[in-house]
């Protein structure tokens, strides 16, 4: 499944800033690589938690993996690209 992350904070833009200045080919898109129903660093929030991972064509996209909240997130609003 693929979504796309759209900013709600200052810091989600920041974390988006980064993705971009490193893979500055990149449309936005993000893969689902995994989905549970909790997370250790937020054991009071239910899920559905997604891990997330840039879709570009580079090597060591695992350092841009990051956790968002399907109906929660601080930072992000996450839409389904479908």
């Amino acid at each position: 499944m693929e979504v796309t992350l759209e900013p709600k904070t200052r810091n989600g833009k920041n974390r988006l800033a980064r993705v971009v200045i490193a893979l500055p080919a990149w449309d936005g898109t993000w893969r689902v690589v995994r989905s549970c129903d909790r997370v250790t660093f937020a054991l009071h929030r239910d899920g559905p938690w997604h891990l997330l991972e840039p879709v570009a064509d580079a090597p060591f996209l695992e350092r841009f993996w990051r956790w968002v909240s399907a109906t929660d997130d601080e930072n992000f609003i996450l839409r389904s690209n479908t």
